[in-house]
């Protein structure tokens, strides 16, 4: 399986990927606008601990 993570201004949204399907999907609020990169990292991946059982791979989509 894998996980692709959308990382938006105001969302994150995380699919869930097995043999080209797309088996889930969930939305997470972004980061908030002062956060520093070790709360920007802590937040994302506290997000993706819950979705990570199972998962062989992962692609991030960042803006910018």
């Amino acid at each position: 399986m894998k996980l692709g993570i959308d990382i938006g201004g105001t969302t994150i949204n995380i699919g869930t990927v097995d043999s080209g399907k797309l088996l889930s999907v969930s939305s997470y609020p972004s980061f908030e606008e002062n956060c520093s990169l070790e709360e920007t990292l802590e937040h994302l991946f506290s997000i993706i601990d819950r979705h990570i059982s199972g998962i062989g791979s992962i692609g991030i989509g960042v803006p910018s």
